[in-house]
């Protein structure tokens, strides 16, 4: 009996705790009210609140869309989003890609963090146009726009 117990113990000690990574991005896809949930083997950060980088990706699940991830990143400065980028892609290649223009933004409302999980709140707002070259040429005559707001704990790597 000791030794089972000592093994439990053991394990108690040696497992990783299971983060409960979640969140959703809602808000307006062409006018359309959506939501999306957080995809968490997709999704991590490095750092702190106050400095680092986030990557979220949150599974798109639009009727008769093509659209599978939608992708946003971007590195905290001081509790703020700054170089953001963010993409909704259709294959590994073809994608919507934010137009970096004064019409796209990130917003971080709240960044706080407890052990390994960082909880951001936030909103985002974008025109993103379609690439099939990874963004570096954007064809704005095909275009979805968002605007919306994102809630999540987030792993750090």
């Amino acid at each position: 009996m000791k030794k089972w117990i000592v093994a439990a113990l053991f394990l108690s000690f040696v497992l990783p705790v299971n983060a409960q990574e979640s969140g959703a991005l809602t808000g307006e896809f062409d006018g359309t009210a959506v939501s999306f949930e957080l995809m968490p083997s997709q999704t991590d950060h490095r750092g702190n609140p106050d400095f680092g980088s986030v990557s979220m990706a949150f599974k798109m699940d639009i009727e008769g869309s093509d659209l599978k991830i939608f992708f946003i990143g971007f590195n905290l400065m001081g509790g703020k989003a700054e170089t953001p980028e963010a993409r909704m892609s259709i294959t590994r290649v073809d994608s919507f890609v934010a137009r970096p223009d004064e019409t796209f933004s990130v917003v971080v409302q709240e960044a706080s963090k407890q052990d390994d999980l960082l909880f951001l709140k936030g909103t985002i707002s974008l025109n993103a146009d379609f690439s099939n070259d990874f963004g570096r040429t954007l064809d704005a005559s095909r275009s979805h726009a968002f605007e919306g707001a994102f809630e999540a704990k987030v792993g750090g790597l």
